[in-house]
């Protein structure tokens, strides 16, 4: 594959801070391309994720539909996780570079995520997840004196409130 910059890109809106926006999450969902980011949303001062939308298969034009997560203390929760299993939708991110998550039985948790008492998983640092034949698979970093190491990878286990474990394989 070859890949060629067209110069063109899109403004963040003036709601985020721009300078700290980062590790984007593009999903197709719903007949629509949604894009979670972290940054700050500049009203409350508290770490987000962005969420924004476009109709079009090339990413434009897109619309937002504000924060789909702002952390309590003001931490910005990175690298950000999305999937849909068994009926619920998951919201993975990372504080710190542990991972936590929510869920919801809507796609973006419009009427709010639900967040478990105990939602860290336990899988290294910054997971992210992917389908396989043993189910969806996260898979993390332990860290080697620095940013990076070996890597940890862990089944999901889905309990029937929605509630994850991790499980090794």
């Amino acid at each position: 594959y070859h890949f060629e910059k067209t110069g063109e890109y899109f403004v963040l809106p003036d709601r985020y801070d721009r300078p700290s926006a980062r590790d984007p999450k593009a999903v197709f969902e719903g007949g629509k391309y949604h894009l979670l980011l972290t940054t700050t949303n500049r009203a409350t001062g508290k770490g987000c994720l962005a969420h924004l939308v476009s109709d079009s298969p090339d990413m434009s034009n897109f619309e937002d539909l504000g924060p789909v997560l702002e952390w309590v203390d003001g931490s910005q929760p990175e690298c950000p996780d999305w999937f849909g299993m068994g009926g619920y939708y998951y919201l993975v991110w990372s504080i710190g570079g542990r991972a936590r998550y929510a869920y919801s039985k809507e796609p973006f948790g419009e009427s709010g995520w639900t967040i478990p008492a105990d939602n860290i998983i336990d899988c290294g640092s910054v997971p992210k997840s992917a389908m396989s034949k043993q189910g969806r698979i996260f898979v993390g970093f332990v860290s080697e004196g620095g940013y990076a190491g070996h890597f940890v990878m862990k089944r999901a286990v889905q309990k029937p409130s929605g509630e994850l474990s991790v499980e090794e394989i």
